[in-house]
């Protein structure tokens, strides 16, 4: 009798526990697949003024992130200024200088992207894909550039050319970033998982984000 009841029990509150879930259930986030809306971005030969430099915020348009996360609404764009400091270039043998940079201000050199998502409280859930582009040169001068970056960006794994451009390094720590080379330009991209874990939204948001901006800066 005590066996029979004790079950009774369990049973009904699997039924009351079950019902509770799916009233306040929130729609599982999708994933798309990455497109392109725009054409690459042009900028001088030689070394980029810093009037010419490209609009960070304009790099992903809202199709372009509707295309690897549907449900995403509200977005909206906010530029941060980054300060570059001046490189020393090389000495060639005829003694002119190559490879050198002057420093200065880029107002548009970072943008974040905020948007909203589904969440488990049935609130917006804000979620952001964050781009920088600090590098434009030649592209032997960005990969000595890209090498002297890996040092400051810990644990990280080459993935090579696979998500896009020539080059990539994903963090594999906690944080959720690609630094990237792509022909002349060098640029860095981060965001943050939600709902589901950072493998997941490293292979499905953050690789196609990549591939995306590798058809705009090449």
């Amino acid at each position: 009798m005590n066996r029979t009841y004790s079950i009774a029990i369990v049973a009904a509150s699997l039924v009351v526990a079950s019902s509770v879930a799916s009233c306040s259930g929130t729609p599982d986030i999708t994933f798309g697949s990455p497109i392109t809306t725009g054409a690459p971005i042009s900028v001088p030969a030689g070394e980029v003024p810093f009037s010419q430099w490209p609009d960070t915020c304009t790099l992903l348009t809202d199709q372009e992130i509707t295309a690897i996360l549907p449900q995403a609404t509200d977005i909206t764009r906010k530029p941060k200024k980054i300060t570059l400091l001046g490189r020393l270039g090389t000495v060639n043998p005829d003694l002119s200088v190559s490879g050198g940079s002057s420093g200065g201000v880029l107002p548009k050199g970072t943008c974040a992207y905020s948007f909203t998502l589904p969440n488990e409280h049935d609130l917006k859930g804000l979620t952001f894909l964050e781009v920088s582009l600090p590098a434009i040169s030649t592209p032997a001068t960005i990969a000595q550039y890209y090498d002297e970056q890996l040092s400051t960006h810990g644990k990280h794994l080459d993935v090579g050319s696979a998500w896009g451009p020539q080059r990539c390094d994903v963090r594999t720590e906690s944080v959720i970033e690609a630094v990237c080379q792509s022909g002349r330009f060098y640029f860095e991209i981060s965001t943050e998982a939600e709902r589901t874990s950072n493998d997941d939204w490293r292979e499905k948001v953050l690789k196609p984000a990549v591939q995306t901006l590798s058809t705009h800066l090449r």
